[in-house]
C-alpha cells in the first residue's frame, strides 16, 4: 500500500437545491433534461480542468454523481484558475440558455492522505479538508466561492482583495469557523455585511460633535452589500457599487406649514410651499447606493450592452473616476439602471422621491441629517448663501467629507443633485402614502424630481426636504444620481 501526507487544495462543486433544479430543468428540456444538464456540466468541468491538469500530477476530478465534483490541486492558483474559468463557463451557459445554475463552491487547503493503490475518489483521506470544504459548500450562498483561511492566504494579494470575511455558524455541537466568500456568478445573491462609520451633529449654536460607531452614545448599525460593476468572473477589475440596506419605517414628509411660512418670509420666495403639505409615508426597506454614482461606475455600465439609448461613457464637466457623474439627464439614469440591472440579473431603478427623503432624514427631523443647519467642511455646497464655509465651485469626491448620515450613506447634502423616479407635482396633496414612486398615468409630462442640492447651491436648497424638477432630458453639471434595489435581495 503507497500512501503518502501531501498539501493540496480540495474543490468541492453543489449545484444549490438540486431538486429543485432538476424539475426546472425537466419542465424546460423534458424528462431527459438532467441527462443532458449533467452532461453539460461534465463538459464544464473538463474544459475548465484539462489547461490545469498538466501542472501536476495530483491534479484530479472527481465526479460525486450527477452535478457534483470534488477536484485536487497542488496548487491554490491553478485552483482559483479553475474555479474561474469554470463559472465562465457556466454563466455563458446561463446565459444563452436563460437557466439559472446557481452552483456553491467551496475550497479548503490542507494535509490529505494520498493513497495511489486505491482508485477514484477513494485515494484521498484528509478528514479536516475534506470536512471543512464539504460544510463551507453547504453553507455557501447561490453562485459563491467559499475558501478557508489556509486557501486565502496562500492566493496573491490582487486576488484576496475580491474576498469578504466571514463567520460560519456550525451545526449543532459545532464551533464556528471563519471562511471568506466571493461571488463567482451572475445569479450570485448579495451578502449583507456590517461595516464602521462616523457621523457628525450640529446643535443649535452651530458647534459640531464628532461621534463614531463605538461610542456608547450613538448606536448605528448599517450594513450594505457590494456590487461588481464588471463580469462577476473578471475579479481583477475593482470598480464596484456599494449598496446600502436602508430599514423600513414611517416618517412625516415635507415641511410643516409653520416652517414654510417662515422660510417664505426669510428668503423671500414661495417656492417652499411645494414642501407641503407634510404628511405621513410608509417606507419598506431596499437598498440605496452609499454614495452618488461615480464616474468611474458610469463609465463601467455605460459599456454594457444598450436597452433603449446610448450614453456617453465621459459626460461630466468636473472630471475625476471618483467624482459623482453629472451632466446626465433622467433619460440617461434610468438607461444606467436597466443595464445595470440587466448584467446583474436584479432589479435596480432610481429611488422614488419618499424613499430618497425617508433615507436622506435617517430618522432625523431636522433640515439636515447633521442637524439644524450646515458647514462647508460637512457637505459640499455654496458656503456664501447660509451656513458656514466656502464655496468650492466643483464637485468633489464621493464620500471625502467623511461623514455620513445614520444610515451610512454619504453626500445626500449637496456635490449634486440626484434624480428620482417620480414625476413632478406642484405640492403633496394626493401624493402616495406607501412610499411608491408618484409617477403621472393620464397625460405625457417631462418633468422629474432632484433631490439634495449641489455643488452650486446654498444652503436653503440643500435641506432634506427641498424638491426641485427638470426636464427628463435635461442635462446639467449639478445633476447626478445614486441607485436603488429591491430590498428582496437582502440575505
Amino acid at each position: 500500500m503507497s500512501q503518502e501526507n501531501i498539501q493540496l487544495t480540495v474543490v468541492q462543486l453543489d449545484l444549490f437545491q438540486s431538486s429543485k433544479s432538476t424539475k426546472f430543468i425537466e419542465d424546460q428540456l423534458g424528462i431527459q433534461g438532467t441527462k443532458l444538464f449533467v452532461e453539460q456540466i461534465r463538459k464544464f468541468v473538463e474544459d475548465a480542468f484539462n489547461p490545469i491538469r498538466i501542472t501536476s500530477i495530483y491534479n484530479e476530478t472527481y465526479s460525486l454523481g450527477g452535478d457534483g465534483y470534488r477536484i485536487l490541486f497542488k496548487d491554490v492558483d491553478d485552483a482559483y484558475k479553475f474555479v474561474k474559468d469554470f463559472c465562465i463557463k457556466v454563466d455563458k451557459y446561463n446565459i444563452t440558455k436563460d437557466n439559472k445554475r446557481l452552483f456553491r463552491i467551496g475550497a479548503a487547503t490542507g494535509n490529505v492522505l494520498y493513497d495511489e493503490s486505491q482508485s477514484g475518489i477513494d485515494r484521498i483521506i484528509g478528514h479536516r479538508v475534506l470536512f471543512t470544504v464539504s460544510r463551507m459548500v453547504t453553507v455557501a450562498d447561490p453562485g459563491w466561492l467559499y475558501i478557508d483561511k489556509a486557501t486565502y492566504q496562500a492566493l496573491p494579494q490582487e486576488s484576496q482583495k475580491n474576498f469578504t470575511l466571514r463567520n460560519i455558524e456550525g451545526k449543532k455541537h459545532e464551533n464556528n469557523f471563519d471562511a471568506y466568500g466571493c461571488p463567482m456568478l451572475y445569479d450570485a445573491s448579495p451578502f449583507m455585511q456590517p461595516f464602521n462609520f462616523e457621523i457628525a451633529i450640529i446643535d443649535r449654536k452651530n458647534k459640531v460633535s464628532y461621534k463614531s460607531k463605538e461610542t456608547k452614545e450613538v448606536k448605528i448599525e448599517a450594513k450594505y452589500f457590494i456590487e461588481k460593476l464588471v463580469n462577476n468572473v473578471n475579479l481583477e477589475n475593482n470598480v464596484i457599487l456599494e449598496m446600502i440596506s436602508i430599514p423600513s419605517g414611517i416618517f412625516q414628509m415635507g415641511t410643516t406649514e409653520d416652517e414654510i411660512e417662515r422660510l417664505c418670509k426669510l428668503y423671500n420666495e414661495d417656492y417652499f410651499r411645494r414642501e407641503g403639505e407634510q404628511h405621513g409615508v410608509t417606507i419598506q426597506s431596499f437598498c440605496l447606493g452609499r454614495y452618488p454614482v461615480t464616474q468611474a461606475q458610469w463609465k463601467a455600465v455605460a459599456s454594457f450592452p444598450q436597452i433603449n439609448r446610448e450614453l456617453n461613457p465621459n459626460p461630466s464637466h468636473f472630471q475625476g473616476t471618483n467624482r459623482p457623474v453629472e451632466c446626465v439627464s433622467w433619460d440617461d439614469a434610468e438607461e444606467f439602471c436597466l443595464r445595470l440591472s440587466h448584467h446583474t440579473k436584479k432589479q435596480y431603478r432610481l429611488p422614488s422621491e419618499a424613499e430618497w427623503e425617508y433615507a436622506c432624514r435617517a430618522g432625523t427631523k431636522t433640515a439636515f441629517h447633521f442637524g439644524e443647519t450646515l458647514k462647508t467642511d460637512l457637505a459640499n455646497y455654496n458656503g456664501k448663501y447660509g451656513g458656514e464655509g466656502d464655496y468650492r465651485e466643483e464637485t468633489t469626491e464621493v464620500g471625502s467629507m467623511k461623514f455620513a448620515n445614520r444610515f451610512g450613506l454619504y453626500d445626500m447634502h449637496g456635490n449634486v443633485w440626484e434624480w428620482c423616479q417620480d414625476h413632478w407635482h406642484d405640492s403633496y396633496e394626493g401624493a402616495p402614502t406607501d412610499g411608491s414612486a408618484w409617477i403621472n398615468t393620464s397625460h405625457n409630462t417631462k418633468g422629474r424630481i432632484l433631490r439634495g442640492g449641489s455643488w452650486y447651491t446654498g444652503l436653503a436648497n440643500c435641506r432634506s426636504m427641498r424638491r426641485l424638477y427638470a426636464n427628463s432630458g435635461q442635462e446639467h453639471n449639478t445633476y447626478g444620481f445614486r441607485v436603488a434595489c429591491s430590498s428582496s435581495w437582502i440575505l
